[in-house]
């Protein structure tokens, strides 16, 4: 039987091979040099390097590490970077030299960066998974995933690590733009249609890759917000919260694994064999890849401790389940030794390879291993997929505030001034029935408890905005992220041109016309430099409105150098400024905004003029005055090359606002943590205030107005073994179409292990015509209502429960289900089935 014979399967395909190699070719194949090494781009033309063609002619090269990756750390820039053709033809070069001088002929395995899109020159920077979490729209999601699939995979990458699974416990982790939100449920939702979108319905298509879930496990959870620091979680909170999205994942069919930096109860997770070996690959049956992130390895010797030196490290990680090493030091150094010395069973070496082995003949790498280079110049950034991006973007950004119906504005063409809700908070839905809420602010009639942010409760009361039409006049568009354009894309993000970015001034400029328009910095994200002040003030008064564009940046350097604060201009200095507040080892002790930023919004605000907040950031902001003096506030998060048209588009009411948070928002960063499925006995007040959020997870606000309506459950008892309908009805009240999230919640009445007051078990996101109403279902069963009990199993307990739907978390209506018969066990080691 021919190794190459598709008539076999990959299986049987990669033992045949596997039984041909020699003891370093097998170890080659487990390490990853970083690709944008194996080549050198000197005035358009592309040679590989010798030391790319040594290893190749002396053992094979298994994979490569981001050779399509450009960003400062690659020291890939636009100027030496490829164009779309030009790395597809890279990719091609080095693939052929690799099947053509290897004594096997095997094909390598390239990786690449696509969190938020492919991170490459030229490919399309979507939003943030921090934001595409906010839209809450999973076929929107799934449309660009696909989408990324197709740019990456036409340039020769086969594998993309993504997505990021990460439960956020802390903001005030750098990381937590990467990640969709605080909630198990709905990244476990994200998580499936990332795999499905990613590898499409086979992973040989020429618009597929392998999709790598990470940073396996429970990343989002570490010591102070630190990253890669120390987390201290029982099996139980594990099982039930941050596996849960991988669980889903892996069922879903993803074909890779990273596992995380950290160490959980003093285990590494790069050596924890209990999760490597027991649970995703005995209890749940994974047969894919296991990578580690860059450097774990080394870390395991000098950082954790836990291995005398580079060689043991290697053998403790490879018998815990690695598969492949990223970056490959250490496994290239020590793993043919390792078996040589006796240290390392050759099987355990053959079974990461045969695994290796697999995952390329699936991808059909032996078939097609070459990208195509039209494909690649066709679809890479193509205006589809910006229009694609810019949709994402404006779906995703979440109205905070919209105080008397400042917004949407009036522009050219817009639908006028005050057309939005108009209580405080611009809330303006209203719940029918027996109602349980949380929070401050509300008024209405019916079974309440209080709750809300400004909403109108019961009785059908809808909040009516300020009526009125006419010209915006001037609109001064003021901050640090007005104008910056690598802002607006965060961490993750390849070289740009300017024009592929479209900013908030860009985008305001584009309704109003440049002669509307005004603009200054003001400040920078962080300095105490206080320069641009002045200008700030004089371009605030000669407006009738001020935009004011606050935030974060997680922009590296890519030797754009400063700006003038006096004219906004780019400005090249002898050091370059970092404005980098967050992004990957970019965590802080506070959640304020950074340098001047509070104190430039006062000093505007002092002029009298409506000033609507934009943040464009990678984690909640803390700023009580902001929020109570800011007439709005958008949360737009990092939304990249085109969330300027995005912020645009909300800001004049092209489109209606129906971001939602998929984040508890602090109202200090003592109350941290604040995310809202705590447990029931977490406490409710601290001496200076209570432990509620500013805003809750699930919040947003619209530019209409909705009723709930009408909830029921049926039958209203069932037994642990059958479902229950839930039925609700949503009726738009205001003046315009909007779409509205509908969130499902259950909480568990009593329980015999203690439980969060509430938990998301499922959503509907829905557009409605103004009058217009929709009946919602849900399906309440087992899956819905266990949880992991006694015996570290899932369980249905006898008892009643909850049924509660609503806006968001703290404003909904409740209905009663009992189930009536005893405890439903669901048989599986750890409780993960």
């Amino acid at each position: 039987m021919s190794d190459k014979s598709n008539q076999c399967s990959p299986r049987e395909r990669a033992e045949h091979l596997l039984g041909q190699m020699t003891l370093e070719e097998k170890a080659a194949q487990l390490v990853q040099p970083f690709g944008w090494q194996a080549y050198e781009h000197t005035e358009g033309e592309i040679t590989l390097t010798e030391d790319f063609k040594r290893q190749v002619a002396e053992t094979g090269i298994g994979s490569l590490y981001g050779m399509l990756r450009a960003d400062p750390w690659t020291g890939v820039t636009l100027a030496s970077g490829l164009s779309p053709r030009q790395g597809a033809e890279a990719v091609n070069a080095i693939q052929r030299y690799a099947i053509e001088n290897s004594r096997l002929g095997i094909p390598i395995l390239i990786g690449e960066e696509c969190s938020h899109g492919h991170m490459a020159i030229g490919a399309t920077v979507f939003p943030v998974p921090l934001s595409l979490g906010s839209s809450w729209d999973v076929d929107l999601y799934r449309e660009m995933c696909r989408a990324v699939a197709l740019e990456t995979r036409s340039q020769g990458g086969t594998v993309t690590y993504s997505p990021v699974l990460d439960v956020v416990r802390d903001p005030r982790w750098g990381r937590t733009e990467e990640c969709f939100g605080e909630d198990a449920y709905l990244i476990s939702e994200l998580a499936v249609t990332a795999v499905e979108g990613l590898q499409g319905e086979s992973l040989s298509s020429p618009d597929s890759v392998g999709a790598t879930l990470k940073h396996f496990v429970g990343y989002g959870s570490s010591e102070g917000g630190r990253n890669a620091g120390p987390v201290h979680m029982g099996w139980r909170e594990l099982l039930e919260v941050d596996l849960l999205p991988f669980k889903k994942a892996v069922e879903a069919g993803a074909v890779s694994i990273m596992p995380a930096y950290h160490e959980i109860d003093g285990v590494p997770c790069t050596t924890n064999t209990a999760l490597l070996e027991e649970i995703l690959r005995g209890a749940w049956g994974f047969d894919g890849l296991v990578i580690t992130d860059c450097g774990a390895i080394e870390m395991l010797a000098a950082g954790h401790d836990v291995a005398e030196d580079g060689l043991d490290a290697s053998v403790q990680a490879i018998t815990a389940g690695i598969d492949m090493e990223m970056s490959g030091v250490m496994f290239g150094e020590h793993l043919a030794s390792a078996v040589r010395s006796g240290k390392l069973a050759v099987e355990v070496l053959d079974r990461a390879v045969q695994r290796v082995l697999e995952l390329k003949f699936r991808l059909g790498l032996f078939e097609q291993p070459y990208a195509d280079p039209e494909a690649a110049e066709k679809f890479i950034g193509s205006a589809e997929h910006r229009e694609l991006a810019r949709k994402l973007a404006a779906e995703s950004i979440i109205l905070l505030k919209n105080e008397g119906g400042t917004l949407p504005l009036a522009g050219n063409g817009s639908m006028g001034v005050g057309s939005g809700s108009g209580s405080r908070n611009g809330v303006g839905n209203s719940l029918n029935g027996s109602v349980s809420t949380g929070g401050t602010g509300n008024s209405g009639s019916g079974s309440v408890s209080a709750g809300g942010t400004g909403s109108n409760l019961g009785g059908g009361v809808s909040a009516s905005g300020n009526s009125g039409s006419g010209s915006t006049g001037k609109v001064a568009v003021i901050g640090p992220n007005a104008d910056a354009p690598y802002n607006q894309l965060g961490d993750y993000t390849s070289p740009q041109p300017r024009s592929s970015i479209v900013t908030v001034l860009d985008g305001v400029r584009s309704k109003l016309g440049a002669e509307r328009v005004l603009y200054a910095p003001g400040c920078r994200i962080k300095g105490d430099d206080r320069e641009g002040f002045e200008a700030a003030l004089a371009c605030a008064e000669q407006a009738d409105t001020v935009v004011m564009v606050l935030g974060g940046s997680s922009a590296r350097d890519f030797g754009e150098g400063s700006i003038d604060l006096k004219t906004g201009a780019s400005k090249v200095t002898e050091h370059a400024w970092s404005d980098m507040d967050c992004g990957e080892g970019i965590d802080r002790i506070s959640l304020a905004l950074s340098g001047v930023q509070l104190e430039l919004f006062k000093k505007i605000h002092q002029l009298g003029k409506p000033v609507v907040v934009v943040y464009i950031n990678g984690r909640p902001v803390s700023e009580p005055w902001i929020e109570e003096h800011a007439a709005a506030i958008l949360e737009a998060w990092y939304p990249g090359q085109e969330g300027g048209h995005a912020v645009a588009d909300i800001l004049f009411g092209d489109v209606n606002p129906s971001g939602r948070l998929t984040i508890s928002w602090p109202k200090d960063v003592g109350q941290l943590p604040v995310y809202y499925n705590g447990k029931r006995s977490r406490g409710k007040q601290y001496l200076e205030a209570d432990s509620q959020p500013r805003y809750p997870f699930g919040f947003g606000l619209s530019y209409t107005s909705f009723r709930y309506s009408e909830l029921q459950v049926e039958p209203q008892a069932i037994t642990a073994d059958q479902t229950a309908t839930v039925r609700v009805t949503v009726t738009n009240t205001g003046e315009r179409e909007g779409a509205e999230v509908v969130q499902l919640y259950i909480s568990d009445v009593a329980s015999k292990v203690s439980r969060p007051a509430k938990e998301l078990k499922g959503f509907r996101k829905i557009t409605l015509a103004p009058g217009a109403a929709q009946i919602v279902e849900f399906e309440v069963g087992a899956e819905q209502l266990q949880y992991i009990g006694p015996e570290v199993q899932p369980v249905v307990e006898p008892g009643g429960f909850k049924v509660l739907v609503g806006p968001h978390v703290n404003e909904v209506l409740e209905a009663a289900l009992e189930v009536t018969e005893g405890s439903r066990r669901t048989e599986g080691s750890h409780g993960t089935d």
